[in-house]
């Protein structure tokens, strides 16, 4: 009998896996985080660090499984919320694989080229997400770029113009493109 993954998951919902065990296994994380972080009660708080984990994930899970809240659920918050959370991390993620790809690989490429390709990832990256969230907000102009054959020429020529652009570019200084990358995170996020 083959395994249906739809049919678990759906399964795993009805029995309460999201409503009840997942919001309550992160809450106790993000509180015993914190907790053993800021070492409230001491360096050896592992069981008070717990023990009050243990209390507010109950605190506010228990609320919910019982439906004793009215107004504002948190784990109805937590669900709704989580999802888009994801997205934005996994937008973050790209973005940093595309400026260390495009800053971090090539030894010799210019501040030039590295600032070109890295607005023209962010502008393109942008659209992805942007077509992928709001599907029909796509003007009209650009409704040839939903055919698949289109898509694969515009991958080929730009693959096809980056092996060109790095057989035929002049040799520069080793480091360059790292140290571009490097201080475009210094820019970004502060640091030494």
């Amino acid at each position: 009998m083959p395994v249906d993954f739809a049919n678990a998951f759906s399964f795993l919902d009805q029995f309460g896996i999201t409503d009840i065990l997942l919001p309550f296994v992160l809450i106790f994380t993000i509180v015993y985080a914190v907790l053993a972080k800021i070492k409230l009660f001491g360096e050896e708080s592992k069981k008070y660090n717990l023990i009050i984990a243990l209390g507010i994930s109950l605190l506010a899970i228990i609320p919910h499984a019982t439906g004793r809240y009215q107004e504002f659920d948190i784990v109805n918050v937590i669900n709704a919320s989580l999802p888009q959370v994801a997205l934005i991390l996994i937008a973050i993620v790209v973005l940093m694989v595309l400026i260390g790809l495009v800053g971090g690989g090539a030894p010799g490429t210019s501040s030039i080229i590295l600032g070109i390709a890295g607005l023209i990832g962010v502008i393109l990256l942008i659209i992805v997400f942007w077509r992928a969230l709001f599907p029909y907000s796509t003007p009209s102009w650009l409704s040839f770029l939903d055919d698949p054959s289109t898509q694969a020429l515009l991958i080929i020529l730009v693959v096809f113009g980056l092996i060109v652009w790095f057989v035929t570019k002049e040799p520069g200084k080793p480091g360059e493109g790292t140290k571009a990358a490097q201080e475009f995170f210094k820019a970004m996020f502060g640091g030494k």
